[in-house]
């Protein structure tokens, strides 16, 4: 079996990251990443440009979508049209169905509170079955949830010392999900490489360093864009 990593759950500026997808690219070659995906937030434009493809015969780019129209987030891969807005989480899963697409949830116990400030991006549709996976450990989400008033000037300077791996809650639902039927685990660096000027948090290529979700595959890529696709996504 050979051995091929990638970075999954990258955005861009397109949506809410800061890079555009040459920048990305050049991060996945100086990396040594095999594959990456882009998924920027409810939208294809990056597919629709015709942006997919091989990058110097050695980083495959895929192009996916965070489905985002709630704060219960689903990683639609697979599909060619871009999901409708007025969808709910359980409306869209069977829609990236329809379209013979992949579809993991992100973030699944995903919550922090900062500056006063709290957010739930948590999923609550469990009740659910219809998705193919779920995003074991969210880094950003993993690093955020550290961070408080009293500690951001330290977790900014030093960020990878907030982290501490996959949340607990969410390998004990994915036991209990495997328990039932196969739900794919994947890894999930959360890619925006956001910060205050002149420190970027997480730059793109320090992210393609921490968490990769692997892919084993019997033969090698034949450097085919549809087929090598099609095989990432079987």
């Amino acid at each position: 079996m050979i051995d091929y990593k990638g970075a999954i759950h990258i955005h861009t500026k397109l949506s809410d990251g800061t890079g555009d997808l040459s920048q990305i690219v050049k991060a996945g070659l100086k990396t040594k990443l095999d594959f990456l995906i882009i998924s920027d937030h409810n939208h294809l434009q990056y597919k629709e440009q015709g942006r997919e493809g091989w990058y110097e015969d050695r980083l495959l780019v895929l192009v996916g979508e965070e489905v985002s129209h709630s704060n219960e987030h689903i990683l639609a891969l697979g599909i060619q049209t871009p999901l409708p807005e007025h969808l709910s989480p359980a409306e869209s899963l069977k829609k990236i169905s329809e379209q013979n697409g992949l579809s993991f949830l992100v973030h699944p116990y995903g919550k922090y509170r900062v500056f006063l400030r709290s957010r739930d991006y948590s999923w609550k549709n469990w009740q659910e079955n219809n998705f193919s996976g779920i995003e074991i450990w969210s880094y950003m989400f993993d690093w955020i949830a550290k961070v408080k008033l009293y500690n951001l000037p330290y977790y900014f300077l030093f960020p990878e010392k907030a982290i501490n791996g996959p949340f607990y809650q969410t390998l004990r639902k994915w036991d209990e999900l495997t328990q039932e039927r196969p739900v794919v685990g994947i890894a999930g660096v959360d890619a925006h490489a956001r910060g205050f000027w002149p420190i970027q948090v997480f730059p793109y290529a320090k992210l393609f360093r921490t968490v990769l979700t692997h892919v084993l595959l019997p033969e090698p890529f034949e450097k085919s864009f549809s087929k090598d696709a099609q095989r990432i996504y079987t």
